[in-house]
């Protein structure tokens, strides 16, 4: 059964036969937490995650001492093992030899048995703190580390952000340029051309506003619809708008042409349809169906109570806009129907799969 030991505690190594009832006493009596190990591959096992070792002479002698000075070899940078070696007194004995023997443990303090409480007791106590500040000095590398890291990925992200917006600059300004090259083709003076200019900025300034709010990623269809039918409300607002339909949020590429989409929906109405005269109304509905391949989004406007909607002699800008943009940025199909009571367009968008929604419609 796998051993687990504190940051601060002994180990203890020493033969069987040795007599460590004192040692034990003077250890339990000064509060330091203690484990005898039964022999060099348990120590070495357990060193990486104690705070001390003290050794006996004699428990080295004879013994293969090869993992434990490994693993002295395989310390991370911030570690140095620190041991506790308890020795006999030996006038007889070659001082130098025995160091060179034990030079490979690294740091090692000796102590002298028969030893006094008090100096074996200290010197215990300052290898555990010497331990405990390597320790200290490790969690200052890992959280210096993890800072790297957090800075690291921090730059990254910035630098993803700075490409993003560089992208939605370019295309918002393509977006502003085609607007103004077609506005210009669809107006016959100055001032229709500055109007419907305007409103069309505005518009996509409105569908922005939408996806900010939702750090760009997706649009709730419902703000959508009244981000574009709300800033007209004014005095030329005559009829009724209403919204109906679940909730579901659509991803940018897909909100900001449906977004222009509606805002010339809108304009059409204020001008010639059921939002020019008391008692229209608009009912801008949607759904969501099952498909083959993926699900689709079926929207709906519907004008009724309007002037009547003869077809068109010419296509204008919005017209164009519903079934060439939608179809090109959306892969939308487009139906336009002018029927008597009012116009009505129905739109089939296809979601991706991720898209965000729940079938339920609010009371």
């Amino acid at each position: 059964m796998a051993v687990t030991i504190a940051e601060d505690t002994l180990l203890v190594l020493a033969p069987p036969q040795m007599d460590l009832a004192r040692s034990e006493q003077l250890l339990h009596q000064n509060g330091v937490k203690h484990y005898r190990c039964e022999d060099v591959a348990e120590l070495a096992a357990l060193a990486p995650m104690a705070g001390g070792a003290m050794v006996s002479e004699d428990s080295l002698v004879g013994v293969d001492t090869g993992a434990l000075v490994r693993m002295l070899e395989g310390q991370p940078p911030w570690s140095d093992f620190p041991f506790l070696m308890v020795v006999e007194r030996n006038d007889d004995a070659d001082d130098d030899e025995r160091l060179e023997r034990f030079a490979k443990l690294g740091n090692v303090t000796f102590v002298e048995q028969p030893y006094l409480p008090f100096c074996f007791i200290g010197n215990v106590k300052t290898m555990l703190n010497s331990r405990q500040r390597q320790y200290r000095a490790r969690r200052q590398f890992e959280n210096m580390a993890r800072v790297d890291l957090d800075l690291a990925s921090g730059l990254e992200r910035q630098r993803l952000l700075v490409r993003e917006l560089h992208h939605r600059v370019k295309n918002t300004l393509a977006t502003v340029q085609a607007l103004m090259s077609s506005t210009a083709r669809s107006s016959l003076t100055v001032e229709e051309f500055r109007q419907a200019l305007l409103g069309r900025i505005s518009a996509m300034a409105h569908v922005h506003e939408v996806l900010t709010e939702d750090k760009w990623q997706e649009a709730p269809l419902r703000a959508l619809f009244a981000s574009q039918l709300e800033p007209e409300a004014g005095p030329d607002f005559k009829g009724e708008a209403r919204i109906d339909g679940p909730d579901i949020k659509i991803p940018s590429h897909l909100a900001v042409p449906l977004g222009m989409a509606v805002h010339e929906l809108t304009i059409n109405a204020l001008k010639y349809g059921a939002l020019s005269q008391a008692g229209g109304t608009v009912a801008v509905s949607w759904e969501v169906e099952a498909a083959p391949e993926r699900m689709m989004l079926r929207i709906e406007w519907r004008e009724e109570g309007g002037p009547p909607t003869p077809v068109p002699r010419r296509r204008g800008f919005g017209s164009q806009f519903l079934e060439r943009v939608l179809r090109q940025q959306a892969a939308a199909d487009v139906e336009l129907n002018y029927h008597p009571a009012g116009l009505q367009v129905i739109i089939h968008m296809p979601l991706p799969e991720r898209t965000s929604f729940h079938l339920f419609t609010d009371a």
